[in-house]
């Protein structure tokens, strides 16, 4: 009840409407304005939380039909779109047909890293495709590295960078790119882990390692959160975010561990 809004909508953002009162169903709603994306209505990360509202909500003791869960699913439908990158290999103009994406930043593949995704052939298929375009689209742009929301580069003596959200690849994205020259080692995650997951590293490596050689981009704490694709500046912040999902991935994720969970539930 904290997060379902119902007609299928799960907020991004809950509002307590009575902090004094006991918590109960009438007590949350949806902030005014309440945000653009509104509800997490995305095929992107968002989606897990779809999932385990889904498949651990209690429906029936919350006041609610059946059928009130699949309107969570369709609801999700007009987001879910195909896109094409229009290519050049060898000479010739190809397409790579992909899932559009918000951004396209490659947080937006987390939810691979969590659940079995790639136990249905067609999801399998589609991720493949989508990193072959992030990939395509920065070695065609001569970029250096890979897009994902990260903290952004900052120069002496400003230390307090702004988070910029709004980076990825424009042709396969639904909203507009803010900036192009910073990158993140952890972009290369979602490659990473279709490595992990086809026993094949060396896209993976090469793109991580690529970004790893930039100045400044190791140190004490590992690798560095992101840098200037001119080698100008980096990041002074360290996150979880810019860290953990590329070593999670390169352990394969933990989709294999909520297979088992689920199989036995």
């Amino acid at each position: 009840q904290v997060f379902y809004a119902g007609h299928g909508g799960i907020r991004g953002v809950a509002t307590i409407v009575n902090a004094s009162a006991p918590p109960s169903d009438a007590q949350y709603g949806t902030p005014v304005p309440c945000g653009r994306p509104c509800f997490l209505d995305d095929p992107y990360e968002g989606e897990l939380m779809a999932f385990f509202m889904d498949l651990y909500g209690h429906w029936a003791a919350a006041g609610y039909a059946e059928r009130e869960r699949e309107k969570i699913w369709e609801l999700k439908r007009a987001k879910l779109q195909r896109a094409t990158l229009e290519v050049v290999h060898n000479g010739a103009a190809a397409n790579i047909t992909c899932q559009r994406g918000w951004w396209f930043s490659a947080h937006e593949q987390w939810k691979m890293l969590m659940l079995p995704y790639n136990d249905v052939p067609i999801n399998w298929r589609v991720f493949v495709n989508g990193e072959r375009a992030r990939t395509w689209w920065s070695a065609d742009a001569a970029i250096p590295g890979l897009f994902a929301s990260v903290t952004d580069v900052a120069t002496p003596p400003d230390l307090n960078p702004p988070y910029l959200s709004a980076v990825g690849v424009p042709p396969v994205a639904f909203e507009p790119i803010a900036k192009n020259t910073t990158v993140t080692p952890y972009g290369a995650f979602p490659l990473m882990l279709l490595g992990a997951l086809s026993g094949n590293f060396s896209a993976g490596v090469a793109w991580h390692s690529a970004m790893l050689r930039g100045p400044s981009m190791q140190g004490p704490l590992g690798s560095t959160e992101s840098c200037d694709v001119r080698g100008t500046a980096i990041s002074p912040v360290v996150t979880w975010d810019s860290k953990a999902t590329t070593v999670a991935a390169m352990s394969g994720g933990v989709g294999s561990l909520t297979r088992q969970f689920l199989q036995g539930n």
